[in-house]
């Protein structure tokens, strides 16, 4: 399985922690800033490590700890910003992290006394050209939110309102997961245009031109969930176990994203209900659902409106029809068809089968 970022975490004495952001800040003095309760430090961020360090306040004492932000691949290639990391190779990763952290302070925990707080499993699914990756993610953000979660938005100031991202479908849950489908590309051309400009070399963007993202986030509740599930003590279990739980990641959350089933125009998805067989009145339930799915722009929604008026039986039986006929009930538009051979258009779960390993 292949990740991106992972956080790790780790619970030092006092004096300890603050033997440590002193030996930090006299060894780049540029290089680290005041946060909240703490500090936040950057001097090897070119080798894909940030250091966060902050004291919580319990009821009747204070805990001192320390956060490790790993961009896995980066330890291994510097300047490497597209490409994953294979967790398969997660030995090499901790000999590195750690000689890189006892470099700087000999008293910085190892990854072994950490435990696992965030990972991100990543898929980069390369279609044939920028402008597929585009038309892509414009129909993944006609998709499902599946149940729990909510769609990313963020506030735009012209319009006064909050507005889905452009180049990226992202639904999550706070502090438990988020799962994104975005335009890898623009995610970098957009950074290196940001307020925090990060400097990406021009052979990375291109690199990244035909990539389309695929990022499952499993946040602290999410982690304390799987470690639980897969019975995981130490972040080397949470490695060894992670193509597996990547894997149940990636089909459990993609399956209800799209279902199975070919992705079509309007009409196309009409047609294919009407070669289905079912009965009159079944046909006509699917094609009424399909169009108030095109005419919205989105699955979530037409899907929000039959649940609210719709037996859940009765629901779950109808999807059930559409993916009998081998039907997704996301469309896409004609333009964007013709940009893909043969008009076929993968749903993420394909994706994710073609390009997991």
């Amino acid at each position: 399985m292949t990740i991106h970022t992972f956080e790790v975490t780790c619970t030092v004495p006092g004096d300890e922690y603050y033997f440590i952001q002193e030996k930090l800040k006299n060894a780049d003095p540029s290089k680290w800033a005041k946060a909240s309760n703490g500090m936040s430090y950057w001097g090897i961020s070119d080798k894909g490590i940030l250091i966060k360090m902050f004291i919580t306040r319990k009821k009747d004492y204070f805990t001192y700890n320390i956060i490790y932000r790993i961009s896995a691949r980066r330890v291994i290639d510097n300047d490497d910003f597209v490409g994953l990391f294979d967790t398969d190779n997660y030995e090499e990763l901790e000999k590195e992290v750690d000689s890189l952290l006892h470099y700087k302070c000999k008293m910085l925990p190892t990854l072994k006394e950490c435990k696992m707080r965030r990972i991100d499993f990543c898929i980069n699914a390369e279609l044939d050209n920028q402008e597929q990756v585009k038309a892509y993610i414009k129909t993944m953000k006609r998709a499902n939110v599946p149940n729990h979660l909510q769609l990313y938005e963020t506030y735009d100031k012209k319009a006064k309102r909050t507005k889905p991202m452009k180049d990226d479908f992202t639904v999550y849950n706070d502090h438990y997961v988020a799962i994104s489908i975005y335009n890898k590309q623009r995610q970098m051309i957009k950074e290196q245009k940001g307020k925090n400009k990060t400097i990406f070399p021009k052979s990375e963007i291109k690199k990244a031109e035909n990539v389309v993202r695929m990022e499952i986030r499993c946040m602290e509740g999410k982690v304390s969930e799987l470690k639980k599930k897969y019975k995981l003590k130490s972040i080397n279990d949470f490695m060894n176990a992670s193509t597996e739980i990547g894997d149940y990641l990636f089909r459990y959350y993609l399956s209800r994203i799209c279902n199975d089933g070919k992705i079509c125009t309007l009409s196309g998805a009409l047609k294919r209900i009407e070669m289905g067989e079912y009965k009159p009145e079944n046909a006509e339930l699917l094609k009424e659902f399909i169009e108030y799915s095109n005419h919205f722009r989105s699955a979530a929604k037409a899907i929000s409106m039959y649940k609210k008026c719709m037996n859940k039986k009765v629901f779950n039986r109808m999807l059930w029809m559409l993916t009998n006929i081998d039907t997704s009930y996301v469309t896409a538009t004609t333009e964007v068809v013709k940009l893909f051979d043969y008009g076929y258009i993968p749903t993420p779960l394909e994706l994710y089968e073609e390009w997991c390993d």
